[in-house]
């Protein structure tokens, strides 16, 4: 049966008692200068003989910059072997602002009342070039990221800050 309430009054599904809550911080570090979000693949056609196929491969600058963060977060683990429980992925984005703004606007960026919005990168593509680059560093794979964020702020000192944190079953959690 299809209820007709509007969206905003269908009541959510009762799941009990959170098993998992948000633990210790397994790496956070920061990479200065404006953070730029994953690209798109690039394609080519490519023969094999004389039959053609598609090829993609990496944007080059995105690689680049996803093994910078991959190496900084390597870094920072300090040796420690990548986890392998769920973790929470927060990514901060730090973006500059941009010079042409007027005082009135540039002041309103930095105290927060305006954020950056998708003209300067989906949130999502700010995520996945973090989250790809930590495979195997950070954890096993990106699929034990169960709860990833990114925020998006401007700033006078451009960064990208980067914080992974383990989940823990909520009898282990402190209170």
């Amino acid at each position: 049966m299809v209820s007709s309430a509007p969206p905003e009054q269908l009541p959510l599904p009762n799941l009990g008692p959170t098993p998992l809550v948000v633990g210790p911080i397994v790496v956070c570090f920061e990479l200065p200068g404006d953070p730029r979000p994953k690209a798109r693949h690039r394609s080519r056609i490519a023969y094999k003989g004389k039959t053609p196929f598609v090829m993609q491969y990496p944007e080059p600058e995105t690689a680049a910059y996803e093994r910078v963060i991959g190496q900084l977060a390597a870094f920072h683990m300090r040796g420690k072997q990548p986890t392998d429980k769920p973790v929470a992925l927060i990514v901060h984005v730090f973006k500059s602002i941009p010079v042409s703004w007027p005082a009135r606007d540039r002041e309103a960026a930095l105290a927060g009342a305006i954020r950056p919005d998708g003209r300067i990168g989906d949130w999502d593509n700010f995520g996945k070039a973090c989250s790809d680059a930590m495979n195997g560093i950070v954890y096993h794979d990106d699929c034990q990221v169960i709860d990833g964020r990114c925020l998006k702020f401007y700033s006078d000192r451009p960064a990208l800050r980067v914080e992974v944190r383990e989940y823990i079953p909520a009898s282990n959690s402190v209170g």
